[in-house]
């Protein structure tokens, strides 16, 4: 990716985004959300990193709204850098890995949030269909929706 060019993957989102305020025909707007699901499952992201008071152990950081807990990744340093005020290391990752193994291990999480903060920022909730089938979840699941801790 050259200086000043945004990823693919934020393309593919600014692309569906723009697709939900226009009229768009219902099935290219079925294929915009494919395009931006895999661009983000090949994409290269940052996940910042904190280390746990608890056990010293580095974790994916996570950002609450409403109540709820999302793993947060951004789709550039840069704006890793912009968004984020503590962390103790930046870990490059896989997008798949993202929206499969980092959920899977994290099963409070609601699912995960791309490039919060900015204009483009997206959710990548817990559905089948979004995640990896062994990160969905399911009628029965739960997860606490509340924190003590607050909105970020």
């Amino acid at each position: 990716m050259s200086a000043g060019q945004e990823p693919a993957v934020v393309a593919a989102v600014r692309q569906w985004r723009a697709a939900q305020t226009e009229a768009v025909a219902p099935a290219e707007r079925e294929r915009l959300a494919e395009a931006m699901l895999a661009a983000i499952r090949v994409a290269t992201l940052y996940l910042p990193m904190v280390r746990d008071t608890d056990d010293g152990q580095l974790a994916p950081g996570r950002r609450e709204t409403g109540g709820v807990a999302w793993l947060v990744a951004y789709s550039t340093v840069e704006r890793l850098a912009g968004a984020e005020r503590q962390l103790d290391a930046v870990w490059q990752v896989r997008g798949v890995d993202v929206l499969g193994r980092y959920l899977v291990e994290a099963p409070e999480l609601a699912g995960a949030v791309l490039d919060l903060g900015s204009p483009h920022f997206v959710f990548f909730p817990r559905l089948e269909g979004i995640v990896a089938p062994e990160a969905v979840l399911h009628t029965g699941d739960s997860f606490p929706l509340d924190s003590s801790e607050g909105a970020w």
